[in-house]
């Protein structure tokens, strides 16, 4: 796909993929009161961060990485989970909390997935450079798949958004994140975690709008934190969808889709959502797109496979 190099344009395509192999069509379908616009997904590619273009460095020196395995078959001591190749992490949410809890310097993480695994509860990453991809060294020598759960995945929490449905994956705090030969799969499931007995949404309706991540600390119930305006009256953020699959809420992070890297079946917002000016970067062999037959999205608001948000920001097909 030939890369657009038009400043603030938006472009829409079938599918975000800088190989050879053809996505599916997928189809959406607005719904606005009794309005319904059937569309092509439109997917924003946007770039150039700056007054200045954005240019990805190559071949910068690499710090060596520690190195964290993370598989579904636990090791051979069920007690000691390690996240050594003998005795792995079992879920990749284990493992950002071993590297979140490394308080020194930054440093660089390399997490190898040593099965395919179903995601309940977020990884978030908010310090050091991580790297995830397939192990090399697994017996199948495959592909691993991180897929989100249908049901039962939790809701984070921060102070900026309160409680909410969090990316499969986030970043932030200038840490960046590198995924190379794993695929992540939204399984087209749209988060919902309200509990409460205020209920305006469900498990199949839920609402398709942005989280608001601006309310201060200062402010408390339904005016703080943990809620968004829709429609004139405050939603619990627990009945709002997913941003994206990764997501970074920071405005200095690098997002890099490597070689042999699929996002597919997105149900929130968007596959990546980036913040500010922090990046994304395609390369070679990448893709974002759907699988299987055609697909319809049925949304509260227009959704795109790429989400941008505030100031400037970068997306580099390399």
């Amino acid at each position: 796909m030939t890369p657009i190099h038009e400043r603030g344009n938006v472009q829409a395509q079938q599918c975000v993929s800088l190989t050879n192999t053809p996505c599916k069509t997928m189809k959406g379908e607005i719904k606005m009161g009794k309005l319904k616009k059937y569309f092509c997904l439109l997917i924003a590619v946007v770039l150039l961060a700056s007054v200045s273009p954005s240019v990805a460095l190559a071949d910068d020196p690499v710090a060596p990485s520690t190195k964290i395995y993370v598989s579904a078959t636990p090791g051979s001591d069920l007690d000691a989970d390690e996240g050594t190749r003998g005795n792995p992490y079992q879920t990749l949410a284990e493992a950002a909390e071993a590297i979140e809890a490394d308080k020194g310097d930054a440093k660089h993480y390399t997490i190898y997935i040593m099965s395919d695994l179903t995601m309940t509860t977020s990884a978030r990453f908010w310090k050091h450079d991580v790297s995830i991809q397939s192990d090399p060294e697994a017996e199948s020598k495959q592909i691993f798949t991180l897929s989100r759960a249908a049901t039962g995945f939790d809701a984070a929490q921060d102070p900026a958004r309160g409680g909410y449905n969090p990316a499969l994956i986030e970043i932030g705090n200038g840490g960046d994140l590198t995924l190379s030969n794993i695929i992540l799969d939204d399984g087209h499931h749209a988060a919902y975690s309200y509990t409460g007995s205020n209920q305006h949404a469900s498990t199949d309706n839920p609402y398709f709008v942005q989280v608001d991540a601006s309310r201060s600390s200062a402010s408390t119930g339904m005016d703080g934190p943990g809620y968004t305006k829709v429609d004139g009256e405050n939603i619990d953020n627990h009945e709002i969808v997913q941003d994206a699959m990764i997501a970074s809420y920071d405005s200095k992070s690098t997002i890099t889709l490597g070689v042999e890297t699929t996002l597919r079946n997105y149900g929130g917002m968007s596959a990546v959502r980036v913040t500010g000016s922090s990046k994304l970067v395609m390369e070679p062999g990448s893709k974002i797109c759907d699988t299987g037959s055609e697909y319809t999205r049925i949304k509260g608001e227009t959704v795109m496979a790429l989400l941008v948000r505030y100031g400037f920001r970068a997306v580099i097909l390399k």
